[in-house]
């Protein structure tokens, strides 16, 4: 409770006080971070009927971005909650320089991971890595795959393959488990795990 003075004035004291708080309260409303948003660049057409997909349906040439990285696909569904699911040629591009290729994919905005499927190729610099799929979190920059994949190294001719694996982009490090394949012109390596240094 305030307590007034006899003609109905707020003492000024109190006044100051109360100016500082709401000068306070809405500069920290204006420092707020903006909500990481999916950007629709482009599509040739956009879409909706709910008894296809309860989803915007982009057709041809679509082109999406979130946090400096590009999407590009012949088709996707973009839902309400940002999340997206892409089909046909899919090339992805991260602004640190790799990039990835896939048949279709499904981005999942609340974690910001990606699912790649079908004959996914990632490109990272003279590192190529394939798989049938991979996981891909945005956040941390690795992808993971559990099916089976292979990294080739032109740098100096360095294939491995194994049946699980985790790729770090910003580190350039692999990590290779079950089954590891490690060959070169000049020696073959089997083994059960093995860290590998993608630009060494």
């Amino acid at each position: 409770m305030l307590f007034e003075k006899p003609n109905g004035m707020i003492p000024r004291a109190t006044r100051i006080v109360l100016l500082c708080c709401l000068l306070a309260v809405t500069s920290a409303h204006g420092q707020e971070t903006p909500r990481k948003q999916v950007k629709l660049v482009h599509a040739d057409a956009i879409l909706f009927d709910k008894s296809i997909v309860d989803a915007q349906r982009l057709i041809g040439h679509v082109n999406l971005l979130y946090e400096g990285t590009t999407f590009l696909c012949d088709s996707a569904y973009l839902y309400a909650n940002q999340d997206f699911d892409a089909f046909g040629y899919i090339r992805v591009n991260h602004p640190r320089g790799y990039s990835l290729t896939a048949g279709s994919m499904f981005f999942d905005k609340k974690t910001q991971t990606v699912l790649f499927r079908e004959n996914v190729v990632m490109q990272d610099g003279e590192m190529t890595l394939e798989s049938s799929q991979l996981t891909y979190d945005m956040r941390g920059e690795t992808g993971r795959y559990t099916t089976g994949g292979k990294i080739v190294s032109r740098r100096n001719n360095n294939v491995l393959t194994s049946r699980r694996g985790t790729y770090s982009a910003r580190d350039k490090v692999f990590y290779f488990r079950d089954e590891v394949v490690h060959t070169n012109p000049d020696y073959t390596v089997l083994c059960d795990t093995q860290h590998y240094r993608g630009h060494a």
